[in-house]
């Protein structure tokens, strides 16, 4: 590994290098290399970083990051890899990378119509996922038909609106206590436990995005009856994608 002050320099192989910055920060300056797209910052929650976005099946994707249980903690245009491409020299930024616990997950989100309308980059991203595979590193290329339903994706937006908030350890003790002794919940009896929060079902939804050991019924609007169950990995729907590139 070479070292300096602002990255690491991790050399995987002869002409294959991967490099991170220290900070955490995204290795892409996305403005100044996209003046021509609308580039937007979301604060996440979850991670606890700004994440950078420029195209909107990204954001849609930022949204799946932010609910889905599996994603522990994700960060955008976290490293670029170094390597040869027809004799010369290239590099490649990933969209995301993903903690899906033991992994930490490399993703592009490329529609398929733009892959095919570019061979070139196409061939790139195979590369790419060859050479993270020798090394036992997941690399997914994510297209909008791997989203989840409207459904999901309206629940998961409204979770993500209204769950951004802090709630007393105690009343998440409640709420997650309840839900081990009865399996699943209504929303509005979650956070009928919650003695501390001024938006108890707000609270509630918060313990999705912090601690991310509950889950909710996917099914649209989210209110009152909405059902709320202890977290269930299985059914990630980045884990049901991932069988399509692992």
């Amino acid at each position: 590994m070479i070292e300096n002050s602002e990255y690491d320099d991790i050399e995987f192989g002869v002409d294959v290098r991967e490099i991170r910055r220290r900070d955490g920060g995204p290795m892409r300056d996305v403005v100044r290399l996209h003046p021509n797209l609308e580039t937007r910052m979301f604060p996440s929650w979850k991670s606890r970083c700004p994440i950078y976005t420029t195209l909107k099946l990204e954001r849609q994707y930022v949204t799946v990051f932010e609910v889905d249980g599996a994603v522990e903690s994700y960060r955008s245009q976290p490293l670029t890899l170094k390597f040869a491409l027809d004799g010369q020299p290239v590099e490649y930024t990933p969209d995301f990378e993903l903690r899906i616990a033991p992994w930490n997950v490399r993703v592009e989100t490329k529609p398929k119509k733009l892959l095919l309308r570019n061979p070139q980059l196409a061939k790139k991203l195979l590369v790419v996922k060859r050479l993270y595979q020798a090394r036992g590193i997941p690399f997914w290329v994510l297209d909008k038909d791997r989203l989840p339903s409207s459904d999901w994706m309206e629940s998961a937006a409204e979770i993500s609106r209204l769950g951004k908030t802090e709630i007393d350890p105690l009343d998440e003790y409640r709420v997650l206590t309840a839900l081990r002794r009865y399996g699943e919940l209504p929303l509005g009896a979650c956070a009928a436990l919650v003695q501390s929060h001024a938006a108890p079902i707000n609270g509630v939804l918060s313990i999705m995005l912090r601690s991310r050991r509950i889950e909710a019924e996917m099914s649209g609007t989210v209110d009152e009856t909405t059902l709320i169950r202890l977290r269930r990995l299985s059914s990630s729907p980045l884990l049901a994608a991932r069988n399509h590139d692992s």
